[in-house]
């Protein structure tokens, strides 16, 4: 059991700094645009929406988008809303709305996966 735990750890320490390193490479090498909220898609789970956004990119071309982030900030998110928007020069398509939560939310993941290592590794008694 220990060793499972301390592998989870390791795999949440992982996919946040994988997590991290996309998206310091999207804010150093994507373009910005600016964007409007102009729907709500379906998420995942059941009642949870999404933001459709469009933005022109550099080339003049309009896209359509729907963000990954945002389900529990929707009521913040009105239709018409004007957001930023980060973006693959080379695939306008692959973009992402800039927000604070996106770039803490790897932090977030690394930091849950250290306390999840030290748990498995007995550093730390999560009840006493």
């Amino acid at each position: 059991m220990v060793i499972v735990i301390v592998f989870i750890g390791i795999g949440c320490v992982v996919a946040g700094l994988i997590w991290g390193v996309w998206w310091i490479r999207s804010l150093l090498f994507w373009s910005r645009a600016r964007g409007i909220i102009i729907g709500l898609d379906d998420g995942i789970e059941v009642g949870d929406k999404l933001p459709r956004i469009e933005f022109t990119d550099r080339d003049g071309k309009t896209i359509q988008f729907t963000s990954r982030f945002g389900v529990q900030m929707i009521r913040w998110w009105p239709i018409g809303r004007s957001v930023v928007v980060l973006y693959d020069p080379e695939d306008p398509c692959r973009a992402e709305v800039l927000l604070l939560s996106n770039a803490i939310s790897p932090i977030m993941v690394i930091v849950f996966g250290v306390l999840i290592f030290l748990v498995g590794l007995g550093e730390i008694k999560p009840f006493g």
